[in-house]
């Protein structure tokens, strides 16, 4: 028996019965603005006629619509708005340029939500910068007649685009015109023929969520992009110009990956919880764009933005606080994650311009940020202890006063016992550790990008090879190869080059290595089973030393 899932409906409806269906379809306030092209008007409506003249196949499908609430017959646009938007302006102009004596009450039907008695509403409701011109420009019977100067009307960027598309299809819908069969029969098809998938979600929170898991699969504008289409947008109209300039500017500082962490931690910081919603929309409502979006991107978007530069950077404090914390900030980079960064941010916002305490703060957060990655923390915790420690963060509070920069001693001693492990190699975070050695010992950093993982002790040493005097058997090499004291970093061609050779050979390569690591164990006068135990214990001893920032 089919499994029942009683807070999703999804259906297969045609556009006509998707508007007919939907009284209204409200686009929330906080979603990007509208983004589609000439270009993505052409091929709809190029490719809607070809359909229509298509006999054999004679249907359209225009993808899916993800459609939020319920009860009633308001539904939230999650998912879908660039076609149901693109379409409500095909409908109003189909009605405005319909051949002389066609009935046209079909298509305003599709554009005017009517109830006996009350006004006619709009069937899409676009967020409040929009609305008015939308209702001027395409809704009102014979609007998209209007002739429009986007100059002297002073339109901003979205409105000049929903302005385009218009103009744009017109000039694609008017030769129809001539031919009422042609236009009657795109009309028809349009409305019956042409379907979408519809899934309707109870609620707004669980359709974001479904949103976000298609997201991740889905190539598309890079998010910096749509999160600035989205916040500018929504902001009033006379402070839309001023913003767009302010975050182009920290565009072209930061870069688009950037950006996209910045708002990352924004959200962090103002939430201070874990949140599947979109990050755009949880900034958008927790900093009142609408109300206050210039004094956002001025007091709150601009300083972390620098901060997050100076960072980036390594430039964090002045004289030898900023060298100091400029090696701390290199180590913390090794970390896939940045979940470290909000609080740094934090610590910054709150204490600005004190070095001693930011070297000291940045140490413990790397400290902590190290043990658990090497213990092996799951992602999830660890995301939670750095949000609660961001919010543990409050004008006044010291360092010693952050309990959750404490390493407590479970954590430590998880930490050390995989540094011992005999099997270090296969762990994820194993390059790591040997990046992370390999600063401490005195890179400088500009080889970390060709890191490959040698072993000295190689993993089949063949017959006859010296390293079988030493490691007599099978089992005593496997016990010991990929042990930390066995592993060093190499460039890839360093690498191909040592392979099984005998250790003075190898000796000779790693010390022009331009990893620190491998340079330090050319200095052993010997590779034995006592070296690497040695080894082990020596490289743990110095990760785990808690002064390592000096």
């Amino acid at each position: 028996m089919p499994q029942r899932f009683p807070h999703l409906d999804v259906r297969v409806a045609s556009l006509g019965e998707l508007f007919v269906a939907v009284d209204t379809f409200e686009l929330p306030w906080f979603q990007r603005s509208y983004a589609w092209g000439e270009e993505h008007v052409d091929r709809l409506i190029a490719e809607v006629e070809a359909a229509a003249n298509d006999s054999v196949r004679d249907r359209y499908f225009l993808g899916h619509v993800c459609l939020a609430g319920n009860g009633g017959v308001a539904r939230r646009i999650i998912d879908g708005q660039q076609r149901i938007m693109t379409l409500t302006m095909v409908y109003a102009l189909l009605r405005d340029m319909a051949p002389e004596g066609t009935d046209v009450r079909e298509l305003d039907a599709l554009l005017w939500a009517r109830t006996d008695g009350a006004e006619a509403r709009p069937k899409v409701l676009a967020q409040d910068c929009v609305r008015d011109f939308i209702r001027r420009a395409v809704l009102e019977p014979g609007a998209t007649a209007e002739r429009i100067d986007p100059y002297r009307n002073r339109l901003t960027d979205t409105e000049r685009r929903f302005l385009a598309n218009r103009n744009r299809m017109a000039s694609l819908i008017a030769p129809m015109r001539e031919d009422k069969a042609r236009w009657q029969r795109f009309v028809r098809f349009l409305t019956d023929r042409c379907y979408v998938i519809v899934e309707m979600v109870a609620t707004e929170e669980e359709a974001w969520d479904m949103l976000a898991k298609e997201e991740e699969r889905r190539a598309t504008h890079h998010e910096s992009e749509q999160a600035k289409a989205t916040m500018v947008g929504v902001m009033a109209r006379g402070e839309q110009a001023e913003a767009g300039r302010i975050w182009d500017d920290a565009h072209a500082r930061l870069g688009a990956d950037n950006v996209a962490r910045l708002l990352g931690h924004l959200r962090t910081m103002l939430v201070k919880r874990r949140s599947i919603r979109p990050i755009i929309v949880e900034v958008s409502e927790g900093y009142e764009l609408r109300e206050r979006g210039l004094a956002f991107m001025r007091d709150t978007f601009v300083p972390h933005a620098s901060a997050l530069e100076a960072i980036v950077a390594r430039r964090l404090g002045t004289g030898d606080a900023r060298t100091r914390i400029a090696r701390v900030l290199q180590r913390l980079e090794l970390v896939e994650h940045d979940q470290w960064m909000a609080p740094l941010l934090r610590w910054l916002q709150v204490n600005p311009g004190d070095d001693r305490a930011t070297l000291e703060f940045v140490t413990a957060l790397d400290r902590l940020t190290m043990m658990l990655r090497i213990a092996a923390v799951d992602p999830t915790t660890r995301e939670r202890r750095f949000i609660a420690l961001t919010a543990d963060i409050q004008p006044g509070v010291a360092i010693g006063e952050l309990e959750r920069l404490d390493i407590e001693d479970t954590l430590e001693r998880e930490c050390t016992q995989n540094l011992r492990s005999r099997t270090l190699q296969y762990k994820r975070y194993a390059t790591y550790v040997l990046r992370r050695l390999s600063i401490l010992l005195g890179d400088d950093g500009a080889a970390v990008g060709d890191a490959t993982i040698e072993h000295v002790l190689p993993r089949n040493p063949p017959a006859g090879s010296p390293w079988r005097t030493a490691f007599r058997t099978d089992k005593i090499i496997d016990d010991h190869t990929h042990r930390l004291g066995n592993l060093v970093l190499l460039s890839f061609a360093h690498n191909q080059e040592a392979g099984n050779l005998p250790f003075p050979a190898k000796q000779q390569i790693f010390a022009g290595s331009g990893f620190a690591i491998a340079r330090e164990a050319a200095n052993a006068p010997v590779w034995t089973r006592e070296a690497i135990m040695d080894r082990t214990e020596q490289l743990a001893r110095l990760l785990l030393a808690s002064d390592a920032d000096a």
